[in-house]
């Protein structure tokens, strides 16, 4: 996989489930986007597959 912008450039590209969830860990988590993305990277590659 590529570097965490990669990834969440991959996940807006996606499916609407997969936008919704990354919307979603955004509004509920007070940090950076980066640092969602870091801390949940495992959800992400669950919905994925």
């Amino acid at each position: 996989m590529g570097s965490l912008i990669d990834f969440i450039l991959y996940n807006q590209k996606g499916s609407i489930e997969q936008y919704a969830i990354v919307q979603r860990v955004v509004q509920k988590g007070g940090k950076k986007v980066e640092e969602i993305m870091s801390d949940h990277r495992p959800v992400f590659i669950d919905v994925q597959l």
